[in-house]
């Protein structure tokens, strides 16, 4: 019998285009870091405030964040005394616009101060820790930072390619009176550096031929703070504030707390505490102590804790810190949620909380990657490639 006659494997067509086809470079290989100083001002604080913009960022890239850079050009003069959260309360408010004239960030500058302490960027959050960092009533010097990225793979960045419609920063420069509680001789002249950070285009294809992804993942992915009724009364022992920064994903909340003397007072917290969230409670009567020791463990390289500053951290991720890759961890709420700061003081003691709310939006410009609403909980979550570490 003839032997069978033996023939070469046929390479099908899918196989051989799955062997020609390139990988293509992932964003963060793709593209490089930058920085870049758009903005220069040059203040000296006076009897009123001093409005600086709003002022054009320049486009480049997709943006990651701004930094706001103080220091003294000519020191003041006198025995002056800082007022309560210099020097970061030099700044009445700043805001961040974007390409449409809607504000991202409005925020006084010790609230700024905060969201760096609590939010966890991946770099040294707490401002006090920078090498530079000066208190001095005459001579202060200190930086803050507007992060629009929220984990270092991009995710969070936002475009900023357009010559016509540019994003902005607003900048108030508080009066004398609001800055110092005695105040200098002669005040001190401040320049005030602005510096973007930012992620370059990559090119379509690199040196090697291979094709590379030419903006972050989840673009569309975007932080907005905003300090919610900034000065609420708190006249009773008994604390029951509702929150109504519902309806995104929330990163964390903050409640500064000042006395009647506006000083920063722990004093204004309700201990035990609990944080109601529609039917559950994340903290049911939990001492005051142990809320502050559990947010204290996952703020890495902080330098002191803040006295008057109640921080409820979301945004720990998968690595139990905050800052953490992961979004697991992020709280998320529909418009209906209801979100309650309840418990009763220790001593009654009258004051205001201001609450910072930081949200996270999953409005993704890529249809692919739109989060979709789970309708059994009515909540929100973004969908999340494979191919992102840390996406669960």
């Amino acid at each position: 019998m003839a032997a069978a006659a033996t023939q070469a494997p046929q390479q099908g067509p899918s196989n051989a285009a799955g062997r020609n086809q390139q990988p293509t470079v992932p964003f963060p290989q793709a593209s490089r870091r930058a920085r870049e100083q758009p903005l220069t001002f040059t203040v000296t604080p006076g009897t009123a405030a001093v409005t600086l913009g709003p002022s054009d960022l320049t486009p480049n890239g997709f943006l990651r964040y701004v930094d706001i850079h103080v220091f003294t050009t000519t020191a003041a003069t006198g025995s002056p005394v800082g007022a309560t959260g210099f020097p970061f309360c030099i700044f009445q408010n700043l805001q961040f616009i974007d390409t449409g004239g809607q504000k991202m960030d409005d925020l006084s500058g010790y609230a700024l101060f905060v969201d760096n302490y609590a939010s966890g960027f991946p770099w040294r959050g707490d401002p006090t820790a920078a090498y530079d960092y000066s208190a001095s009533a005459t001579s202060p010097n200190f930086r803050l930072r507007i992060a629009r990225e929220i984990f270092p793979d991009g995710r969070g960045a936002l475009p900023n390619l357009s010559g016509s419609q540019k994003y902005r920063v607003r900048l108030v420069v508080d009066a004398l009176s609001n800055i110092y509680s005695t105040a200098p001789t002669a005040a001190p002249t401040l320049q005030i550096n602005v510096i973007d950070g930012l992620w370059l285009l990559p090119a379509a294809y690199d040196g090697g031929g291979r094709p590379q992804q030419r903006k972050p993942p989840l673009l569309g992915l975007a932080q907005y703070r905003t300090s919610f009724y900034p000065g609420i009364s708190i006249s009773s022992k008994t604390i029951s504030q509702q929150i109504k920064a519902t309806g995104n994903l929330i990163k964390y909340i903050a409640i500064i707390a000042r006395d009647t003397t506006n000083t920063l007072n722990d004093a204004l917290f309700a201990d035990p505490f609990t944080l109601r969230i529609d039917n559950s409670y994340p903290y049911d009567n939990v001492p005051f102590a142990e809320v502050v020791h559990e947010y204290e463990a996952m703020i890495p390289e902080r330098t002191q804790r803040l006295t008057g500053v109640l921080l409820l951290p979301f945004n720990y991720g998968l690595g139990s810190y905050v800052g953490a890759n992961g979004v697991a961890s992020w709280q998320a709420t529909s418009t209906a949620t209801y979100l309650n700061l309840q418990g009763t003081q220790v001593t009654a003691t009258n004051g205001t909380y201001d609450i910072l709310v930081c949200e996270i939006s999953t409005a993704e410009i890529d249809p692919s990657e739109r989060a979709a609403m789970n309708n059994g909980t009515g909540t929100w979550q973004p969908a999340i490639p494979q191919t992102v570490q840390g996406g669960v």
